[in-house]
């Protein structure tokens, strides 16, 4: 939910998430297939809100939310409707114009929601939502990308994974799954607040990391729950349960 990256593949994507939140939070759901608006789409579900922070459908349009828009905000519940609800209610839209000019964002706490693999388009795109208005970023989809909640990590520390991961990319040949997981899982370690497996206190820390890969418009998800050393992978109609390494 808290650190988000984009790589583009021969032929479709990679999207990797790490899901920082309170640690009074009840352990996600592991990723399965749902239906919504028609539409068959694999996701981790937060059982206190029936939300999620990332999901993906099976015609390979994934999604990923990060707390907090542009700038850190004040919080003030209730609100209207969990944001994870908010990413699911995108595939009950026509399309993404029709998402971007017609949902009630009204009373829903700032976010920050990546949608990527549109057809035809060159762009990834950025909704930003600060609480009054809706700000449509554009980043190109054949470059990478790093985003980080507001909420969480300063300017100063953004920029500083931003270096991380064009380092980590400048070392890359092929953009392979296993080693963006392996990102999200061990760089920044030994900084426990601003690694990208964070824990503070005992009120705050990494819970797991979703890698959604796209490939040839086959979809398929890796979850990775760091709280019950679990590892799932799925696509649609079948999933895999290997060892936790």
């Amino acid at each position: 939910m808290c650190t988000v990256t984009f790589l583009p593949i021969e032929n479709g994507y990679l999207l990797t998430s790490n899901r920082d939140e309170s640690t009074s939070r009840p352990i996600a759901n592991p990723p399965a297939e749902y239906e919504i608006g028609g539409h068959q789409v694999i996701f981790p579900k937060d059982p206190q809100a029936g939300g999620t922070w990332i999901a993906c459908s099976k015609s390979g349009v994934g999604l990923c939310l990060m707390n907090g828009g542009l700038l850190a905000h004040q919080s003030h519940p209730p609100y209207r409707k969990s944001r994870g609800l908010v990413l699911l209610d995108f595939f009950r839209y026509q399309d993404f114009n029709d998402y971007v000019k017609n949902y009630d964002l009204q009373d829903i706490e700032p976010f920050s929601l990546l949608v990527v693999g549109l057809p035809k388009t060159e762009f990834i795109s950025v909704l930003r939502w600060d609480g009054a208005h809706l700000i449509v970023e554009k980043h190109p989809k054949n470059k990478p990308g790093i985003w980080s909640s507001s909420t969480l990590y300063s300017l100063e520390i953004r920029q500083k994974r931003e270096e991380w991961f064009s380092a980590w990319c400048s070392n890359q040949t092929h953009f392979q799954q296993s080693e963006i997981v392996d990102f999200h899982q061990f760089e920044g370690k030994g900084d426990s607040t601003n690694g990208l497996v964070m824990k503070r206190g005992n009120y705050l820390k990494t819970l797991s990391i979703t890698s959604i890969l796209v490939s040839n418009q086959i979809p398929n998800m890796e979850y990775i729950d760091l709280e019950i050393n679990s590892r799932t992978r799925i696509g649609f109609s079948e999933t895999f349960l290997p060892n936790f390494k």
